[in-house]
């Protein structure tokens, strides 16, 4: 069996064309939550795709046999079975491969109609389709002003265990691709979190969109129970009495991350803190 590391799978599927990355996307079962939008780019979503199985189906054997089936179709070394199933019979571009239950698709991503079949009395297949009961990851949002934004890529990285376990997902305006509106993807995204970060500091209090809009919806949806807002003090400033202030805040004490003596401690406390809320 052609065994493949993680790394030699990322780089696989981010060096796939277009169309045979959403060939493996389709045929391994990853569930669109797991993924970003289409318009992010490959290499973001073969990280994703590699995490779910990881954190998810518990191994990579399965997706390394997906893998190899669709470049194998197109003139890449054979294909292996991962985990003893058969996902898709090796084809040619342009020719049609079966798929588990019936299904038919060419290597164009078109589907086509599903060959006749008897009713069959054999045991259902285990695929890799995630069980119902999976928990999705939560959704995270970043409120934080701009001057701000090494703190913030330093949280991510420290966030990068969880992020790995499928435990949560995150967004910051960074993620807005050219020719959107940056208003309204901010607002979609921050009525969709789970989890609103305000990452304060003397900028975050001086901002009037992080201060007045981001934080103030992000509370309105505190106080209504469908989201959770989480305080996290970056640098010495006057919050006495701010509308957040009422909030248990992090690192502990509310001492700022930039006055510990080791940063990476800080953060280390806020990423306790925040799998505790994410449970």
């Amino acid at each position: 069996m052609n065994r493949m590391s993680r790394i030699e799978l990322l780089t696989a599927l981010s060096q796939m064309l277009p169309g045979q990355f959403d060939l493996v996307v389709s045929f391994s079962g990853v569930p669109p939550q797991y993924l970003s939008a289409s318009s992010a780019p490959q290499a973001t979503r073969a990280g994703e795709v590699v995490r779910y199985f990881q954190s998810r189906l518990g191994g990579l054997n399965d997706l390394a046999g997906v893998v190899d089936q669709v470049r194998g179709s197109a003139g890449a070394p054979p294909a292996h079975q991962g985990g003893g199933q058969t996902i898709i019979n090796k084809g040619s571009i342009g020719q049609q491969v079966n798929v588990k239950g019936g299904a038919t698709f060419n290597f164009s991503g078109t589907p086509t109609a599903s060959p006749t079949a008897a009713p069959s009395s054999a045991a259902p297949s285990t695929g890799t389709s995630p069980s119902p009961s999976l928990k999705k990851p939560v959704k995270l949002f970043y409120s934080y002003s701009h001057k701000d934004e090494s703190y913030r890529e330093e949280l991510e990285e420290h966030l990068a265990n969880l992020r790995r376990q499928g435990v949560i997902s995150e967004w910051h305006d960074r993620k807005i691709t050219a020719g959107s509106e940056w208003a309204g993807e901010i607002s979609k995204y921050l009525e969709e979190a789970d989890i609103v970060l305000l990452l304060i500091s003397s900028s975050f209090m001086a901002s009037d969109y992080c201060h007045d809009l981001e934080m103030g919806r992000a509370l309105e949806r505190h106080e209504e129970g469908t989201a959770r807002v989480v305080p996290i003090v970056l640098r010495p400033v006057d919050w006495k009495g701010a509308p957040f202030a009422k909030l248990q805040m992090l690192p502990r004490d509310a001492k700022p991350v930039s006055q510990w003596s080791d940063r990476d401690e800080a953060w280390l406390n806020v990423t306790q803190g925040i799998r505790n809320v994410v449970g």
